[in-house]
């Protein structure tokens, strides 16, 4: 009996179960990129700057987001074009202050970096000062129950954590999308679509501010993982 407890538990740490099912363990992501705005300054723009950690460049049409993470208008991407059999994870915390009509937002664009999210975004979700909250798809408004649509709101002036899992996986792409952890809604797509960027916007007048983009912008992808015989 002593031996066979062995084995066993060197077939687990082997990754193999006692019915000889080899299960891939999970793999660590790797980052694409990381922005940290707690190290950035409310006098330099984001745009032209390069990113914390990765090979990237902030680039844009229109904006004066400054690199730390301060918003008086505009949109910041960078440039990302997803690969099939992925798991993307983008996230970022935003903060709901100043006038309302306002907001802040983050995830995927299909098209140009001259283009705002609510012109093509693919997968992008949003809040306003007084803690509105939004997530939209493919041109349109997702409802997940009573948590996200109209009138749903988080405190206002606090800072939340958003975050969008986009899985290349399947033959159609899934987008999953959080707040502070917990699952907000999901979007399977009938048309897989052109993703070229990935950034954050706020939407205001100029010489106002809607919010903030505070702690580290990042993100990551890793390989889905697969069991075989």
């Amino acid at each position: 009996m002593k031996n066979l407890t062995t084995l066993t538990s060197l077939l687990v740490v082997a990754g193999l179960s006692a019915h000889g099912v080899l299960h891939a363990a999970p793999p660590a992501p790797t980052v694409i990129y990381s922005q940290d705005f707690a190290s950035g300054s409310a006098t330099s723009n984001l745009k032209g700057s390069s990113t914390t950690k990765g090979d990237g460049v902030w680039v844009t049409g229109w904006s004066e987001i400054k690199t730390d993470g301060s918003a008086p208008f505009g949109y910041c991407y960078l440039p990302f074009t997803p690969e099939p059999g992925k798991i993307y994870t983008l996230s970022v915390d935003m903060v709901a202050t100043g006038p309302e009509g306002g907001w802040n937002a983050m995830g995927f664009q299909d098209g140009g970096s001259e283009t705002a999210f609510n012109t093509s975004g693919a997968g992008w979700q949003l809040v306003s000062p007084g803690g509105f909250m939004e997530v939209r798809s493919e041109g349109k408004k997702i409802a997940a129950g009573a948590k996200i649509g109209e009138g749903t709101t988080v405190e206002a002036d606090s800072t939340n954590t958003f975050t969008i899992e986009l899985n290349t996986a399947g033959d159609k792409w899934v987008e999953t999308f959080l707040l502070n952890g917990d699952v907000m809604a999901t979007h399977t797509y009938t048309t897989n679509p052109d993703i070229q960027y990935v950034g954050i916007m706020t939407n205001s007048q100029p010489g106002t501010s809607p919010g903030k983009f505070s702690g580290t912008f990042s993100l990551t992808e890793k390989t889905a993982a697969k069991a075989t015989q």
